[in-house]
């Protein structure tokens, strides 16, 4: 027997005789009573708990796995819906098409929201299932850090950030919110990319629009006075975030239209985007730079912990609607919207200041406010948090399997997720592994 269903199967055997235990819990300054049902490792540094916590009248119930960044059998990733933008997949469908030797899927949370049909107008037409704000798996950007809820209320005041979650080249976790600031360079000259694979249908005449294989599809047709030109990394090298990207061009043309594979890229620009383009690419040969940036910054104050201006290698991203948490502080994003102000199923993942662990954390039903799980996290360590897509899509797989009762009785398709990946090597004897 694998090493993998073995601890599975201890762990069920153990489960049939352990009874749920009760003690209290400290949620932002007052005690509750928690009902842990279930706790056990599900993989090296991966442990997954299963407990109520009545709060007044209300029994609530929540799902969490715990990953240690630091055990070197653990990988964090995401995976948009059907390995692609625009397509939603349920979980256990993922982890059946992810999990292989070397790469065993032992949990997953929903992620980002995106763009459904009602919202399918305007600036957002064309862009049908893709996950709003941004994305990336391993080193590749998916959709770019757009300006999606920047969180101003009806008088135009900010009040408050965005949560991306980020996954660095150390295997550290880090959340904050993010300003993008991709660019195409070429000697002293430089201009901003407007975004990443989206397929709008009425893009900016000023814009340029940057394409890669998980677009999924052709590149969008574009009329003749406008401009594609591929590209790709010199001498293969990898797609690569928050660091310069050396590119030569493979072809240009005019017509849009191309099919994307491997590490082949695409830029499109018309109007002033063509314009600009062409000052930086004239032939089939020429260099260029890529700089995919991004940065923390808070949208708040000019002293919130988010303006620390950190700058990382990022390997994998999701986006949440929220930050709710930064630096130990529940923040005015659990209060200052009704959305999160209310007990609603919903999903939320955090870290610590450290970046050495990684708390996925989802409510069934009838969910909790943004605040209490604040303080669920808070409790066991977390000191950053960002809130998810919740509703009909608030949803944690564990080992090819739904936990948590969902809204809608059959588990939603979502359009992408954050994985945690056992990398150990197969083996028939059952060890524990652990870091040191």
């Amino acid at each position: 027997m694998k090493l993998r269903y073995l601890l599975y199967a201890l762990c069920m055997l153990s489960l049939s005789a352990q009874e749920a235990y009760c003690s209290m819990i400290d949620i932002n300054g007052n005690n509750y009573p928690v009902d842990t049902l279930e706790q056990y490792m599900v993989g090296p540094g991966m442990e997954y708990t299963r407990f109520n916590v009545r709060i007044g009248s209300t029994l609530h119930k929540l799902y969490l796995l715990t990953a240690d960044l630091s055990n070197p059998y653990v990988k964090i990733e995401e995976n948009p819906g059907q390995d692609r933008l625009g397509k939603t997949e349920g979980m256990v469908s993922v982890h059946k098409r992810i999990d292989s030797i070397g790469h065993h899927s032992v949990g997953s949370v929903n992620c980002n929201f995106w763009v459904v049909s009602s919202q399918n107008v305007g600036h957002n037409e064309g862009l049908l299932n893709q996950p709003f704000a941004g994305t990336a798996k391993d080193g590749v950007l998916i959709t770019e850090p757009d300006d999606w809820n920047y969180a101003y209320d009806d008088n135009g005041i900010v009040h408050g950030d965005r949560g991306f979650v980020m996954i660095d080249d150390m295997g550290r976790a880090l959340i904050r919110n993010l300003v993008w600031n991709g660019r195409i360079i070429s000697g002293t000259k430089s201009y901003a990319i407007r975004d990443c694979n989206r397929t709008r249908v009425n893009p900016n005449a000023s814009e340029i629009t940057l394409f890669n294989r998980y677009i999924g599809e052709p590149t969008r047709l574009i009329p003749d006075t406008a401009v594609e030109v591929i590209f790709s990394p010199i001498d293969g090298k990898p797609w690569s975030i928050n660091d310069t990207m050396q590119c030569v061009v493979t072809s240009v043309n005019n017509t849009g239209g191309t099919t994307l594979s491997g590490t082949m890229g695409a830029l499109q620009g018309r109007g002033k985007g063509k314009t600009r383009i062409n000052k930086c690419i004239t032939a089939v040969g020429d260099t260029f730079s890529l700089y995919l940036g991004m940065y923390s910054h808070s949208l708040m104050s000019d002293d919130a912990p988010g303006n620390d201006s950190i700058t990382p290698r990022i390997m994998q991203m999701v986006t949440g609607n929220c930050l709710v948490m930064e630096n130990g502080e529940l923040n005015i994003r659990n209060t200052n919207e009704t959305y999160n102000n209310q007990n609603y199923p919903r999903t939320m993942i955090a870290t610590n200041n450290e970046g050495s662990k990684l708390w996925l954390l989802v409510s069934e039903r009838p969910g909790n406010y943004t605040a209490e799980m604040c303080g669920i996290l808070k409790n066991d360590g977390a000191t950053w948090a960002a809130g998810m897509d919740g509703g009909g899509s608030a949803q944690m797989n564990l080992l090819g399997n739904i936990v948590n009762t969902t809204t809608e009785g059959t588990p939603r398709a979502v359009s992408n997720s954050l994985f945690v990946i056992n990398t150990a090597p197969e083996s028939s004897i059952a060890t524990k592994l652990s870091s040191k």
